[in-house]
């Protein structure tokens, strides 16, 4: 009769992949390997603990496949309503000139782009100070360069054909966030090849 039940309890495990709380592995919320797709020899950061959360765990196998892209959106939805608010904030409330206004808004969030690219979205580690300076000087090079880009637009636009300011600011930033990922994605945070 155990042997029986012994058997039974093994089909209804095997059906179910459940067990006592004894029997399920226990989940280390400090290990790398659970985490990090992008580095997995990384601990495990903020966002990889709270998707591991029981309540977001539905969403953790789409979460760890699409890491990077994923929160590249957020940050880069972030610095997009950021931008918004601080061009509204410098062109509208303080009435300075919209290339100006648009320069201080480019600069506070290349440095918010900066750290959160770096920090969470790509794998921003670096071998040694000439390989930061390298990274560093070539985010800041890709940025001036859509940065060139979004003022062209302004500029063409909103200057010389007098366009929505908010309608042609929000078209540019769809523009330059899409420039953004990729260059951060294919020349300042490439992967070297192992």
């Amino acid at each position: 009769m155990d042997t029986m039940n012994t058997a039974n309890n093994k089909k209804n495990k095997e059906k179910t992949g459940a067990g006592s709380a004894e029997e399920r592995p226990q989940i280390d919320l400090h290990s790398p390997k659970l985490y990090n797709p992008i580095a997995p020899d990384q601990k495990p950061d903020i966002w990889d603990r709270l998707v591991h959360l029981r309540i977001f765990r539905w969403f953790e196998p789409f979460y760890r496949k699409y890491k990077e892209v994923l929160m590249y959106l957020f940050f880069g939805g972030l610095a997009f309503f950021l931008n918004l608010f601080l061009y509204w904030l410098f062109v509208v409330v303080l009435n300075i000139n919209a290339l100006i206004g648009n320069i201080f808004c480019w600069i506070l969030c290349v440095a918010f782009q900066y750290y959160t690219n770096k920090t969470w979205v790509f794998d921003g580690r670096t071998s040694g100070k000439g390989d930061f300076v390298r990274q560093f000087i070539s985010f800041w090079g890709g940025r001036l360069f859509t940065l060139a880009v979004e003022e062209l637009m302004i500029f063409v636009f909103i200057t010389s054909l007098h366009y929505n300011e908010m309608l042609i600011k929000l078209i540019a930033q769809v523009v330059v966030i899409v420039l953004n990922y990729i260059i951060s994605k294919l020349v300042v945070f490439r992967r070297k090849a192992e």
